[in-house]
């Protein structure tokens, strides 16, 4: 019997397996169950039509979360104000956009207001829109998800998607609603300007790596209480290198060479100071996005309201008295600080609302907005505006101790300030924490090199020289020899011509050249009121790097000097291809003036290079030569030098001394 009844098991197993596979199609044929749809080509066809290179602009817009467009430029895909995204999140939109598929029948809708709750998509359940723009036309796509059934879990639930106002609805992936269902901020990059990339600086103590604009930036312009300055790249940033007395050291870039990649254009075309150039290209990458906030509702009164009211003004009739008097746009400038385009705004009221003694007027004009602004190599423009203190916030750190004896210290109180910012062209509003952004703000002046020319002694290779009414003369360093007998010789030496120039005056020469500063406005003359050039000096110079490294380019500096006043102890001098005119100390001069005999060198052979091994003397009489002195060497039997010998007058062997 029980072979039987695992037989019987086994046929109904058979049975029900087969029903699961091929049950749904024989009801079908014998009229007991609808047959199931399948999509067809008609109603699949809007979801094809989205193709990913077509796709041009989106717009998405999901419930309780501010709206989100997206726009497909050369470089990629922005926001409004160009605001950078986040690539990978942005990518996995439109490839759900892109691959929309159902493999079910549409679901047709009936009537002119059909009911769409059971498919979540009806106005009441906040369902997601999204508009997708290609070739100049616009489709608006609607997800939504209906709500989960009680014996079902919530991840059950199916999602659909209606295209446009068509009559029918598609049954997609469930996935793909979650996607689209986003918040608009997984897709903003809180960076505001990510175009950098982390480099060491070699004059950092720490040797921590930075964040530097990379050359994707070719300007940057930034307006602020001190005055508006704009800065225009001039060349690459130069490639990270290695000193060459730290061999082991990473590569890093150094801040005087970077300035040679950037120049001041506004409001005077000038170079730029390379530690004030160092802090804006590692400030602005540096610069974070750490809320977003509602104007509406988060409303600080503005400091800079306060200081140009009143010294202490009775602040809470005040702000009821404003809050009557303001329209809305006028409120969302008093709190925000966005305040271009707009006229000022006059208050009149009793002296009580702002606590002066006295009838009076209050006139408060809207303070200037600052703004920073960066030009990409695309063509593009990005700008922050910065607006008001948004809040303050304070925070207790502990103190530093002193050492292991001393006793516990005390902790600090650390206020911290933010701005409202927002990119121009978008109306989100965030906030950016100030202590980084205040360090931008310089005045123009403070951006001016005072040092006419950045190098180091070490550096030079070259000197040019041409003095008024001489001939022109060039010095030439020629490296060490490190393998050399003596010390003297594995020093650099300098030639003047094919003759050894005296190094000693050529390096006083060099360190007061790199040392000419003109660091005030009263230093600086325009090209009219110049000297004419009486002594060009030409300075080239290249950082040296380890044996083996890639040396950069060099760099050449020129000095036009003009005639000095003797007077005021002043002496002009420009750079060339620089219009500002510098008023320097006339020590220089002196110094410039030199004549190249000035330099020859006491020493007649360079030892580092020739090897004395004969010496002769001749007298010449009477157009006869006379060997009064015949010195000879041959090289040691052992250990190295040379062995001396006196040939004339007499044979014998010569004092080594």
């Amino acid at each position: 019997m029980r072979w039987l009844t695992t037989l019987l098991l086994l046929i109904l197993v058979a049975i029900g397996g087969a029903f699961a596979f091929f049950g749904t199609d024989l009801l079908a044929r014998v009229g007991l169950r609808q047959p199931p749809p399948t999509a067809s080509v008609e109603s699949t066809a809007p979801l094809e039509s989205f193709k990913l290179d077509a796709i041009t602009k989106i717009e998405l817009n999901v419930p309780g979360q501010p709206s989100l467009t997206l726009e497909k430029t050369a470089t990629g895909w922005t926001q409004p104000g160009n605001w950078r995204v986040r690539e990978k999140e942005v990518q996995e939109l439109l490839d759900v956009l892109s691959s929309l598929k159902t493999r079910f029948g549409a679901i047709p809708l009936d009537g002119d207001s059909p009911d769409l709750t059971p498919y979540g998509l009806d106005e009441s359940q906040k369902p997601v829109s999204v508009t997708i723009h290609i070739a100049g036309q616009s489709t608006v796509l609607l997800f939504g998800q209906p709500l989960a059934e009680a014996d079902r879990a919530p991840s059950s639930r199916p999602a659909y998607v209606r295209v446009g106002s068509t009559k029918e609805v598609l049954r997609i992936a469930p996935d793909a609603e979650r996607i689209v269902s986003r918040s608009a901020e997984d897709y903003r990059r809180r960076q505001l300007f990510a175009e950098a990339v982390r480099t060491r600086f070699g004059e950092s103590e720490t040797g921590a790596p930075l964040p530097v604009l990379t050359n994707d930036v070719t300007g940057i312009t930034i307006s602020g209480p001190a005055g508006s300055y704009t800065l225009a790249r001039t060349a690459d940033n130069p490639a990270p290198r290695r000193e060459a007395d730290r061999t082991g050291a990473s590569k890093a870039l150094f801040a005087n060479e970077l300035a040679d990649s950037w120049k001041l254009v506004s409001p005077a075309v000038d170079r730029v100071d390379p530690a004030k150039l160092k802090t804006v290209l590692t400030t602005l990458p540096d610069l974070w996005v750490d809320g977003f906030v509602r104007p509406d509702i988060t409303i600080p009164l503005c400091e800079s309201l306060s200081a140009a009211l009143a010294p202490s003004p009775n602040w809470t009739e005040f702000t009821r008295e404003l809050l009557k008097r303001d329209t809305a746009p006028d409120r969302y400038t008093r709190i925000t600080g966005f305040t271009r385009d707009l006229h000022p705004k006059l208050f009149t009221g009793p002296a009580a609302i702002a606590g002066i003694p006295g009838p009076h007027t209050l006139s408060a004009a809207y303070l200037p907005e600052r703004s920073i602004s960066t030009t990409l190599k695309s063509g593009g423009v990005r700008t922050v505006r910065i607006g008001n203190v948004s809040r303050l916030s304070t925070r207790i750190e502990p103190g530093i101790p002193m050492g292991p004896m001393a006793p516990p210290p005390m902790p600090r109180i650390v206020e911290d300030k933010y701005y409202f910012a927002k990119f121009e062209d978008n109306p989100l509003i965030f906030e950016v924490k100030a202590d980084r952004i205040d360090t931008l703000f310089l005045a123009p002046d403070e951006l001016r090199d005072a040092t006419l020319a950045r190098f180091a002694t070490p550096e030079v290779s070259e000197i040019r020289i041409a003095l008024k009414g001489g001939v022109p003369f060039v010095l030439t360093r020629k490296l060490g020899v490190k393998d050399a007998e003596k010390d003297e010789d594995k020093l650099d030496r300098w030639y003047l011509g094919d003759r050894l120039a005296d190094a000693g005056k050529i390096g006083e020469f060099l360190d007061q050249l790199g040392k000419l500063e003109a660091k005030t406005p009263a230093e600086w003359a325009t090209p009219a009121t110049a000297v004419p050039s009486a002594t060009q000096v030409t300075v080239v110079a290249q950082a040296r790097v380890p044996d083996g490294d890639t040396a950069p380019p060099a760099r050449t500096y020129t000095f036009q000097f003009g005639a000095a006043d003797a007077i005021k102890k002043k002496v002009n001098v420009q750079m060339a291809g620089w219009e500002r005119i510098n008023s320097v100390d006339d020590a220089i001069a002196k110094l410039v003036e030199r004549p190249a005999v000035a330099y020859r060198s006491r020493k007649q052979y360079d030892t580092a290079e020739m090897k004395l091994t004969k010496l002769d003397v001749t007298e010449t009489k009477a157009a006869v030569d006379k060997l009064l002195l015949d010195l000879s060497s041959k090289p040691k039997a052992a250990g190295g030098g040379l062995d001396w010998e006196l040939v004339k007058p007499v044979a014998t062997k010569a004092d080594d001394a």
